[in-house]
């Protein structure tokens, strides 16, 4: 299934023991020699929720994923008798999805907490600074969606924000990194997700990024906002300091892989 490209393979983890799933995001995700992917996502209904895991395209495990969880529920609906509206339990905390199928689509709507900062843009700076790239206080932020993003307004490309982030050794376990632009009909986003690299759109980066511009003065809440990706448009509406993505779930085919 994928929403703006953004793609990944679903699976009902039944008697699939944990330790397997790393190793089986790596193969299943190769483009090669694999289905193709930028990651796997598991999913296994308990009496509170259906737990959510995702795995990126080299194994590594992620905390969420906006798109991602989008996706299942409406794998869920079709494979796993959940209703309209699912309710996932994952490493950073319940969330829901609801689900409307409209004009043939699969349109989904996930509640996604509530961002926050969790550098300070000075103290982000400074770090960079070190390493000889030099942006200004308010066009970089560092925002938690249930997963990190760095956050650029600077109009650097994204493969040289990316350098620097490393180099910067801020973040020892990677971070996902937005460079974005605000636009006359909305704001586009270019990003690099940890664990899976350059990516055609990434739902939680779309909602770090439209956040990041609601509190440096960009954009406004309680509306929904268009984000461009290289792979699609997303909606994201920061309101009561919760954050909602809106957009479409498209399942691609089903089949079997041999473990």
């Amino acid at each position: 299934m994928h929403s703006c490209k953004n793609d990944y393979i679903y699976l009902d983890q039944n008697d699939i023991p944990d330790y397997i799933l790393p190793e089986l995001s790596r193969k299943i995700s190769d483009r090669h020699t694999g289905v193709g992917s930028d990651g796997l996502i598991a999913l296994k209904k308990s009496n509170d929720g259906i737990i959510f895991k995702i795995f990126n395209s080299d194994g590594s495990e992620g905390k969420m994923c906006g798109n991602g969880i989008r996706c299942a529920a409406v794998y869920a609906i079709n494979n796993m008798n959940a209703a309209s509206q699912v309710e996932f339990l994952t490493p950073s905390g319940k969330r829901k999805v609801t689900v409307d199928y409209q004009n043939g689509k699969f349109v989904t709507t996930a509640c996604m907490g509530k961002p926050k900062l969790f550098l300070s843009s000075d103290f982000f700076c400074e770090k960079l600074q070190n390493v000889d790239l030099y942006v200004a206080k308010r066009d970089i932020f560092a925002v938690n969606v249930g997963n990190d993003h760095a956050v650029f307004f600077s109009g650097l490309p994204l493969d040289i924000a990316v350098k620097h982030v490393e180099l910067s050794g801020l973040f020892p376990n990677g971070i996902n990194v937005e460079c974005a632009e605000i636009t006359s009909k909305g704001i586009k986003v270019e990003v690099f997700e940890r664990g899976s690299g350059k990516t055609l759109a990434c739902g939680s980066g779309a909602v770090a990024a439209v956040y990041a511009g609601i509190i440096s003065g960009r954009l406004e809440e309680n509306k929904f906002i268009k984000v461009f990706m290289p792979g699609g448009e997303l909606e994201v509406k920061i309101s009561g300091g919760e954050a909602f993505l809106r957009g479409e779930a498209i399942e691609v085919f089903g089949g079997e892989y041999e473990i």
